[in-house]
């Protein structure tokens, strides 16, 4: 997941330099003509998503 670019840009002020840097938070252009976008998705898949993402979490925190 990542954060969508604020629409007042003077709100990046306010977070620190190494978080608006990181692409993992704010992809470049290029990076976000390439991500796929879930829109329609049923509760119960969202739900078994959710529970594998969470749990693939927990397994890399063991």
């Amino acid at each position: 997941m990542f954060a969508i670019p604020p629409q007042n840009k003077s709100a990046l002020d306010y977070l620190p330099e190494e978080t608006v840097k990181d692409t993992r938070f704010y992809p470049t252009p290029e990076m976000t003509e390439k991500l796929e976008v879930y829109e329609t998705l049923a509760r119960k898949i969202w739900r078994i998503i959710t529970n594998f993402f969470l749990n693939l979490k927990c397994i890399r925190n063991k």
